[in-house]
């Protein structure tokens, strides 16, 4: 998996040195049924054959908004690096809490998951019901120290 997701950001990298913004899109699996039979107990949502999913324009929103150290660490958060995109499908269908976390602004519902490893991993994944798929939205790490103060 590391290795498909290190030839997303090679891509990532001639689409930008090219100039060319082609999306290209990142299977990692299916989603846990044990974890979308709790979500569908919860919510009502069916997510059982879902594939859990990452592509380009999810990579550089959450780098551009969460991947510079210094900002982050100014919020008590850890910066998002190339190597934090490969525990995505393990908090995925690992996670300490999932929830309902709303509807984006094109309608689709969203989950949240987090799990707690070094730091905590907060993810957002958006359902794209036409291809069954959870993409991934955005994603943030929480260092202890700011954990504690909330």
């Amino acid at each position: 998996m590391f290795e498909e997701i290190a030839d997303l950001f090679a891509h990532i990298k001639i689409s930008e040195t090219e100039g060319t913004n082609q999306n290209k899109t990142l299977l990692l699996g299916v989603f846990s049924e044990e974890i979308s039979l709790r979500i569908k107990e919860e919510s009502g949502i069916d997510l059982r054959g879902y594939q859990v999913a990452i592509d380009v324009y999810g990579i550089k929103h959450i780098l551009q908004g969460h991947g510079d150290k210094k900002r982050e660490n100014s919020r008590g958060q850890e910066a998002v690096i190339e190597e934090d995109f490969g525990l995505l499908y393990h908090i995925v269908n690992c996670p300490d809490l999932v929830f309902f976390d709303g509807k984006d602004k094109f309608g689709r519902d969203c989950f949240q998951f987090q799990i707690q490893l070094k730091h905590k991993y907060v993810v957002i994944m958006e359902v794209r019901t036409g291809r069954k798929q959870l993409m991934l939205k955005t994603m943030r790490i929480f260092t202890t120290k700011k954990e504690n103060q909330n």
